[in-house]
């Protein structure tokens, strides 16, 4: 990637280019355009802005090197330098807005090593090659969308829009910056209380119906499981991880499902005494099963609403296991939002999409209405 800056309060008013070579979403190495220089080396660690050492050209045309020091939230505190000493110290409102200091705590306008590495470990627009002062850079880089501290807010739309689990498109972490990061610009589904909801998972197609969710060995799961893998979380390990197990009182009753539940949320029936049951069908009255489908607990991701009725992407294993839609009646089966007191489940998913079916099937769909076709055409020059 190439960036280009330009103004009176960069480098005197020079134009600045700078080449900057990614692994994955993590820059690692940066290039002067015009003299080929390397200006800056970055090493991390497992996070995704798990930044560990850094090595950059500072105020004074001198090549330093330099170990990042970050807290809970994965901010950047202080720099050290290889003889253990404290060169540059960071402080941070709630919001991100950085304050600078040397390493006896006297203030600086500018970091003097080329630091840009700052609040949640994101990348800091006004430090780059030394542009602090540039009131227009004040913002942090989020990859999916820029974040301006001084607003405390995102400065475009959520890009999973509605589907994120929050009406402001624009707010960060639910404005809960102390207890949430979001390294991706799109994530984290608090309620606030100390528990989370689940909304889908934006790199798989939510419309492609037929499709199964299954399990390790290639079995399709049942529709908890189903929930949890399509409902899960990129940790900053970029490794992904399914939603919170229902089992052992895993799941807790959210709010009822409405017109106004966002779409994408993960959602389930027939509660008991506010937590999900997860049985299995053989621990139904089988008689009142026929009676009743509806008495078994199930889930699935609310994706529209209808007639009154909320429209659910589920699974169900006794039916082959694929995904489909259905319309449900919210009031008469209690559906309600799932919580869980954890965001994701510790274990990296051993589940994964299958898509293979349902190509062969609308494959298979294809072939007989071209058969039908072709046999209405013969019927009719017959």
């Amino acid at each position: 990637m190439k960036r280009t800056l330009s103004g009176s309060a960069v480098n005197n008013g020079a134009v600045v280019s700078t080449y900057y070579i990614y692994d994955g979403e993590r820059p690692i190495l940066e290039y002067d355009v015009n003299t080929a220089a390397r200006v800056g080396y970055n090493l991390y660690g497992k996070g995704i802005d798990e930044i560990l050492k850094r090595g950059a050209i500072g105020a004074d045309s001198q090549w330093h090197w330099y170990y990042l020091q970050q807290n809970h939230e994965g901010s950047v505190t202080l720099l050290i330098d290889s003889a253990g000493s404290a060169i540059e110290k960071y402080r941070y409102d709630a919001f991100g807005a950085p304050t600078i200091y040397d390493g006896n705590w006297n203030g600086r306008s500018a970091t003097i090593y080329d630091n840009r590495f700052l609040f949640t470990g994101r990348e800091y627009a006004t430090t780059y090659r030394g542009t602090y002062t540039t009131p227009a850079f004040n913002f942090y880089e989020y990859r999916a969308r820029a974040y301006s501290p001084t607003l405390g807010r995102f400065m475009s739309e959520d890009p999973k829009l509605f589907d994120a689990g929050d009406y402001n498109l624009f707010r960060y972490c639910h404005n809960d910056p102390l207890d949430l990061t979001d390294p991706l610009g799109m994530d984290a589904v608090s309620n606030g209380d100390g528990t989370y909801h689940f909304t889908m998972r934006t790199d798989i197609v939510p419309n492609m119906i037929g499709g199964h969710v299954v399990d390790s060995h290639g079995s399709p799961l049942q529709c908890a499981g189903a929930g949890q893998f399509l409902t899960g979380t990129r940790t900053p390990d970029w490794k992904w991880h399914d939603a919170p197990q229902a089992r052992h009182g895993g799941w807790t009753q959210g709010p009822r499902v409405t017109k106004d539940t966002p779409n994408g949320t993960m959602i389930a029936r027939q509660w008991e005494n506010g937590v999900y049951p997860n049985k299995g069908v053989n621990e139904y009255n089988a008689e009142a099963v026929k009676k009743d489908p509806s008495i078994i607990n199930h889930t699935g991701i609310k994706v529209g609403w209808q007639n009154n009725q909320v429209i659910v992407i589920d699974q169900w294993k006794g039916e082959g296991g694929s995904l489909k839609l259905r319309h449900y009646d919210p009031n008469k089966e209690n559906w309600c939002v799932v919580n869980a007191k954890t965001q994701y489940n510790l274990e990296p998913t051993a589940s994964s999409f299958k898509l293979e079916q349902t190509i062969e099937k609308g494959t298979q769909q294809a072939q007989v209405i071209s058969a039908q076709h072709q046999h209405s055409q013969e019927d009719r020059r017959q």
